[in-house]
Order: C-alpha cells, then sequence, then structure tokens
C-alpha cells in the first residue's frame, strides 16, 4: 500500500512539473524531451509548451495558422521539433510566405544534426525548396556555420545544392568562405562539387579561395609567415639529417595543420584538378600530400602571398618530384611569377633539374610568350647559366642577355658554352 501511495506521488510531482512549464518564467531545455523518466503524456506536454510560447515570441509577420512544428522551429526548440517531427511528420510539408520552411529555420538555428534528419525524413522535398532570397537550406547552413554534420546531411538529401546560387550571386562554398565556415564543411562541399571552388560569386567576381584569403587574419597570417621565413633561413645553415633541422621542421606542423591551411589546401587541390580522387581525402590528411604545393605554384591565379606561404610550409618537398616534375616546373608552365623568386631562393638547384620532358626550367619559361626579364627569366639564367644550352634562342640574343649579367654569371655562362663567342667575330 505504502509502495502505491509513493508511486501515485511521484506521479503527481511530474505532471507539477509539466504544469510549470507553461509559466514562461520556468526555462525549457530540451533536456527535459530527453528525460525518459518522463511518461508520454508528459513530453507532450511539454511540447506544447514550446509551442505555445513560440507562438507568443513570434514577430508579427509569422502567421499563426502555421503549425505547432514550424512554430517549434522558430523558437529553436529541438528537442521538442524533434519529438514533433516523429508524431506529426505532416507539419513538415508547411511553408510560410517568404517561402522558409522548418528546414530552413532548423539550419539558420544551428540544429543538430541528428534533428535535421528527422525534419529531413519526414518531408525530404524540403531540402530543394527555395525562399524568396533564393536560398536552399544549404545556404543558410552555410551562411551560419551550422555543424559539417548538418551540412553533411542536408548535402546527401539535396547533392545539386552544392552549385546552386542566391539571389545574392553565392554558391555554398562562397558562403563557408565569407562566413568562417570550417574546414570540414568545406571538404562535404567539395566531395559533391569539386567545381565549385572555381566559380565566381556574381556580386564581386571572387573566387572562394579569393573569398577566404581576403577574410584571413591579417596580422596572425604576417606574423606567422615571419617565423617561417625565420625557421627557413635557419635551416638553410643546417644539414637536413640534422637533428636541430629536424626539431624546427616539427615546430611547422603545427601552421601546416591550421585550420586555416586545411581549408586553403582543399580549394587548391580542388581548383588545380590534379586529381579529384584526392579530394576524399580527410582534411587533415591531405595537408601532409606533395599535391599541395602543387596545386598552389602551379595556379596562376592563386593569391600570391598563399603562394609563398605554401612554399615555406613545403619547403622540404621542393626537391621532390611529382608526377616527374618539381613545384619549380610547375609554376614555370603555368605562369606563376609571383612563386619563382621564392621558389630558388629556398631550393636553387631545382633550376639544375629536367622534368619528365627532360626540360630545363628556364626552357619552360622561354617558350611562353609573356615571360620578361623581372617575371623570371633573369633569376634562372642566374640560378644556372649552362641552361641557356637548351634553349633555342637565335644567337643575336646571347648579346643582350649576357649585358643584364653580373660578372660572375657571366664568366659561367660563356664557359659552359664558348662555342658562341666564334659567333660575333
Amino acid at each position: 500500500m505504502g509502495a502505491a501511495n509513493s508511486k501515485q506521488q511521484s506521479l503527481i510531482n511530474k505532471r507539477q512539473k509539466v504544469n510549470d512549464y507553461s509559466n514562461p518564467k520556468v526555462q525549457i531545455t530540451s533536456e527535459h524531451l530527453m528525460r525518459k523518466t518522463y511518461p508520454l503524456f508528459a513530453v507532450r506536454q511539454i511540447a506544447n509548451a514550446y509551442a505555445a510560447r513560440a507562438k507568443a515570441a513570434c514577430p508579427p509577420e509569422c502567421n499563426p495558422t502555421m503549425p505547432l512544428l514550424y512554430a517549434l522551429a522558430r523558437s529553436w526548440a529541438w528537442g521538442a521539433v524533434a519529438y514533433r517531427c516523429q508524431t506529426h511528420p505532416q507539419e513538415a510539408e508547411a511553408v510560410d510566405e517568404k517561402g522558409d520552411t522548418t528546414l530552413h529555420w532548423a539550419c539558420f538555428g544551428n540544429c543538430p544534426a541528428a534533428t535535421v534528419e528527422l525534419i529531413l525524413q519526414a518531408n525530404p522535398s524540403q531540402a530543394t525548396l527555395v525562399n524568396i532570397k533564393g536560398e536552399l537550406p544549404l545556404h543558410l547552413a552555410c551562411s551560419y556555420r551550422a555543424s559539417a554534420e548538418t551540412i553533411r546531411v542536408v548535402l546527401e538529401a539535396n547533392p545539386a545544392a552544392a552549385n546552386e546560387f542566391t539571389l545574392a550571386g553565392s554558391n555554398p562554398l562562397h558562403l563557408l568562405a565569407d562566413y568562417g565556415g570550417s574546414a570540414e564543411a568545406m571538404w562535404h562541399i567539395l566531395r559533391a562539387s569539386s567545381t565549385a571552388a572555381t566559380v565566381c560569386d556574381h556580386l564581386y567576381q571572387r573566387r572562394p579561395m579569393e573569398i577566404l584569403n581576403g577574410r584571413k587574419n591579417m596580422h596572425e597570417f604576417s606574423s606567422v609567415r615571419e617565423t617561417l621565413r625565420s625557421v627557413r633561413r635557419k635551416q638553410k645553415l643546417l644539414r637536413e639529417d640534422s637533428i636541430e633541422w629536424s626539431d624546427l621542421e616539427v615546430g611547422i606542423e603545427e601552421y601546416r595543420t591550421s585550420e586555416f591551411w586545411q581549408k586553403i589546401a582543399l580549394l587548391a587541390v580542388a581548383e588545380s584538378r590534379f586529381d579529384d580522387a584526392l579530394l576524399q581525402m580527410q582534411p587533415i590528411d591531405l595537408v601532409s600530400h606533395p599535391v599541395v604545393l602543387m596545386a598552389c605554384v602551379s595556379n596562376a591565379l592563386c593569391p600570391p602571398s598563399i603562394q609563398e606561404f605554401a612554399i615555406l610550409l613545403y619547403s622540404h618537398q621542393l626537391m621532390v618530384p611529382y608526377d616527374g616534375n618539381l613545384a619549380l616546373h610547375e609554376a614555370v608552365k603555368a605562369g606563376s611569377f609571383h612563386a619563382l623568386q621564392d621558389l630558388l631562393f629556398y631550393a636553387p638547384d631545382a633550376s639544375q633539374v629536367r622534368s619528365e620532358e627532360a626540360k630545363l626550367p628556364l626552357t619552360y619559361l622561354l617558350e611562353r610568350e609573356d615571360a620578361t626579364w623581372l617575371d623570371g627569366v633573369g633569376y634562372l639564367m642566374q640560378a644556372y647559366p649552362p641552361a641557356l644550352q637548351d634553349t633555342a634562342l637565335p644567337v643575336a640574343y646571347y648579346p643582350i642577355l649576357w649585358s643584364r649579367f653580373p660578372p660572375d654569371v657571366l664568366y659561367a655562362s660563356i664557359r659552359c658554352s664558348p662555342d658562341l663567342l666564334h659567333n660575333f667575330e
């Protein structure tokens, strides 16, 4: 008898707690819905209390006739939304006068990914609906920095959204770069569509790489760059097999695996189109792959500051071929003139290495019609004067080139090609 009274009193107490949730002064959290000690009627009353308060908090433009699920989403009551999706899935079909759905509000309000999945299970077509601003739920998720898992769930429901633009002219990747989305979120977008990295926004004609570069913390970036320059100069004075050299290299790993550089690596590899299969690698693994350096220096549109940063991070790979070519070969062929001086400073011997086509870097550069002395011709000739023998320059050009050489370089050039002097007798 005593046990029965105790159980009845416990039930009364729980009813009293539930009734308290209708009081606006009581703070309601999603934890209340997760407590399995509450009977089903209690969970229903909690959800209804959420809905009542959500409607009271809705702005005047909110239609009071919208279903409870919509009102719950507008109040960010995600625990109640999860429950309501399972009990009233038909309410997920509601669309307000601005074109927003429950999923739009979930992506806007940083809803847990598990709840987003329940919303999509209730009505998968929400992922394809745009509001009056031309925004898909994925656009809102990217703009308001939803979790990477949420972006993955929404993207799986509508993979084509990775290439869709808002009326303001931005695709999801532009929004992630502009509003500080995570590297993992970018990874999900690029896996769905690697070409999204090469498209410019409609308003300012900027690629995602340019947007991200413009949004970086300039003070922190400059500070790290100076640190890397100092480290690389010290390493030039040490042997690579020394303990001191290795210790300095370990310190650089922190910058190579930073969130900012993970995003840069993803965008650079996607733009370069070396191999889209590489985008299946996790960002934290991709930053250690030699393709990242190649992708940065072989893209003439890559910002010069990013190219230098890549050279500083991967100086240990400058003499390591990738697909038969060094980074210097790729930079020269692509016309990345800003990167040439840095590449030669940290790896001058690269100017003597032939590519898979058996060509020296100078040969590639002179084959271009837009290369000038200051663009890198002078740097490559001074780094390796014998490279002139591989070029098909007319003999009459040699005096012009030699006139620009300092005495030691001029001597080295004539010494390796003494027969040229007989042509001017």
